[in-house]
């Protein structure tokens, strides 16, 4: 239903303030220095995604259709790119059908936290290649990230897996490590559902400073 779009990707994440959007980022830009790519910020309440990658651009049209601006090698749209008159109930339709997004070989679409309309929404609008699930490695974002599993899975999504974010902090004056959240349980919770652990991101300053600036 996204015409050139070969598949779709979402990121998802149950509990707010895993870095799911960081995380979203990362994998298109990782993405596109071999294959075509594209982001789409789901989060109509607070969509942040523009300003880590640093777009705030007019919009250009072609035929009723929005052409996506470009940054750091992949296309994104958010609603926070539409003109204020354009960001009310109709918007989450015109992220989702009223973009061109020319020839990509995944879409990256950024969820906003829990399991609402949007994503109900997603599920009605295009098919899902699969949904890779962000959590940190407290128990309260573990439980909300199995909760996304289930939801996803009773979707008919295939969980692609589950990466364990903020995992330790490595101190860059003496090297020590420490786990500040815990460390693991996205391991142990993956393991429980039957799904992928794609791995473990540790907190740094400097993904914090590049996504700021």
């Amino acid at each position: 239903p996204l015409p050139g779009v070969r598949r779709i990707v979402a990121v998802a994440g149950g509990k707010g303030g895993v870095g799911k959007s960081t995380l979203a980022v990362n994998l298109a830009a990782g993405y596109s220095r071999t294959l075509t790519s594209g982001l789409l910020d789901l989060d109509l309440e607070a969509p942040g995604i523009p300003l880590m990658v640093g777009r705030a651009t007019e919009l250009k049209l072609e035929g009723g259709m929005i052409l996506p601006p470009e940054a750091h090698g992949f296309k994104v749209m958010s609603i926070s790119l539409l003109p204020p008159q354009s960001r009310g109930r109709e918007a989450l339709d015109t992220l989702l059908t009223g973009v061109r997004w020319g020839e990509l070989d995944c879409l990256f679409i950024d969820l906003p936290p829990g399991m609402g309309k949007a994503e109900r929404s997603l599920l009605d609008a295009v098919p899902l290649a699969g949904v890779v699930v962000v959590t940190t490695p407290q128990d309260l974002a573990l439980q909300e990230a199995a909760a996304g599993v289930e939801f996803f899975r009773k979707s008919g999504v295939e969980i692609l897996g589950i990466v364990e974010n903020m995992s330790f902090h490595v101190c860059s004056s003496c090297g020590h490590r420490d786990n500040i959240f815990g460390h693991g349980g996205a391991a142990d919770t993956a393991r429980r559902l039957g799904t992928a652990y794609l791995g473990a991101v540790p907190i740094d300053s400097e993904v914090r400073k590049c996504s700021d600036s």
